[in-house]
């Protein structure tokens, strides 16, 4: 995500990614942990926020596909892919009830995810080594 220099679809992966992580925020303040509270508009949020939020790393892979990733790009998938994970942990910590789906696991997709691009970048990361003095 740090490399949207490189092109049109990589600005639209990263807008798509915050306006999802935006919605996604939304959705857990108004749904909550125990899925109790809320109304239509937090999983409507929740909807619209992860569908941006799995589009966006198919168009990010879209952009990297015909070149060379950076070791920035790596770092920064492995951060995204971090920080889905510990808004996953978050979400779910105050749960006493067992349920069979909840929202959360959308962010756990994602993490997994953006882990998955991770290895993709850094299998085609360039070997070069660009160190600026």
């Amino acid at each position: 995500m740090l490399g949207t220099h490189r092109g049109s679809i990589s600005w639209v992966s990263t807008i798509l990614l915050a306006i999802g992580v935006i919605l996604i925020g939304y959705a857990a303040v108004a749904v909550g942990p125990q899925l109790d509270s809320g109304g239509a508009s937090g999983w409507w949020a929740l909807g619209i926020g992860a569908v941006f939020a799995v589009v966006s790393p198919y168009l990010y892979i879209i952009g990297i596909s015909l070149r060379h990733t950076t070791t920035s790009e790596v770092l920064a998938s492995v951060a995204i892919a971090a920080l889905f994970f510990i808004s996953y942990l978050v979400w779910t910590t105050p749960v006493s009830d067992p349920v069979i789906f909840h929202p959360a696991l959308i962010n756990f997709g994602c993490a997994v995810l953006w882990l998955g691009i991770t290895i993709f970048c850094a299998f085609r990361r360039d070997s070069r080594v660009d160190i600026k003095i």
